[in-house]
């Protein structure tokens, strides 16, 4: 939109909120960032952006920080009812842009073994459930705020990969694994390796922010994805490029939540996660460039 010139990005400190700012920043809008610690404020400064300190629960300096902006865009918490209950009650009738991050593991099958291939829109019905309760209802309830003055928008990526543009560096499912395959020495997937989550370039992502913020209806929810690839060839990529002889080696599912804990291990990358992204590409114009994660991996 092109009244909006000024942006409150919260989880500026880590990958998804730090890559979008590097981004919102060069194409010309200011930015706000909530920070809670003094160094991150200082890289914040130094990067041209305005540091608001305080954290998510601290609610007059979320208010304040409203009151500076003409648009929202909230990457650091998607499963806390009461913050997303917060950003709405004070941003209802003001006209303002709020983009909510929330997570693709609302579609991932691993209590649902029939959905494995199945390539989820925007259009499917879904309900919340453990291990996220609240996910899809927050979801719904930003949605809803559009009858309500508030031009609300929901992303929803796929696995994240790439190198982040700003403090933080790394995503967080392919690190993991990379990072244990360099304990074993040896890559490992779980199973037969062939379930699948569909992908998102992290710099692709955040032209993805920037699209919906610019040209999205109000009340709409997005996937982000350009691709997918089983855990097998994230495996196999992992293996490749630490130069480990042999093949990657399969996991039971007790031995990878000994490793990585039964919700990680059950969940993100135990699962399958399909998405689909076109209305994106139809509807903002997004194109995304990066389409192989293995170029991208992050070691």
């Amino acid at each position: 939109m092109n009244n909006i010139k000024t942006i409150f990005v919260t989880g500026i400190s880590g990958y998804i909120g730090g890559s979008l700012a590097v981004v919102l920043k060069k194409s010309g809008y200011s930015v706000l960032g909530l920070v809670r610690r003094g160094s991150d404020a200082a890289f914040v400064q130094d990067a041209g952006m305005i540091p608001v300190r305080g954290d998510l629960n601290n609610t007059e300096v979320i208010v304040r920080a409203l009151e500076q902006c003409d648009a929202v865009i909230h990457t650091a918490e998607c499963d806390n009812p009461v913050i997303a209950s917060v950003f709405l009650a004070h941003l209802r009738g003001t006209g303002k842009t709020f983009i909510y991050t929330s997570g693709s593991a609302i579609v991932a099958n691993w209590q649902y073994p029939e959905t494995s291939s199945f390539v989820f829109t925007e259009d499917f019905p879904l309900e919340s459930r453990e291990p996220f309760p609240n996910r899809v209802d927050i979801n719904k309830e930003v949605l809803r705020a559009s009858l309500s003055g508030v031009r609300s928008i929901v992303i929803v990526p796929g696995m994240v990969y790439g190198t982040g543009l700003f403090l933080s560096k790394k995503s967080k499912q392919i690190p993991l694994l990379a990072s244990t395959a360099k304990q074993l020495g040896n890559a490992v997937y779980i199973g037969d390796g062939n379930h699948r989550w569909s992908q998102v370039h992290i710099e692709d992502l955040a032209e993805l922010y920037l699209a919906a913020m610019e040209r999205a209806k109000p009340g709409s929810l997005f996937f982000a994805e350009n691709g997918d690839a089983s855990f097998k060839e994230m495996a196999l990529a992992i293996h490749n490029k630490l130069q480990f002889a042999g093949q990657p080696v399969s996991l039971s599912q007790e031995k990878a939540n000994e490793y990585w804990g039964k919700m990680m291990a059950t969940v993100a990358l135990g699962s399958d996660c399909r998405i689909n992204a076109d209305k994106a590409r139809l509807f903002l114009h997004w194109s995304p460039t990066h389409t192989s994660f293995s170029e991208s991996i992050d070691i």
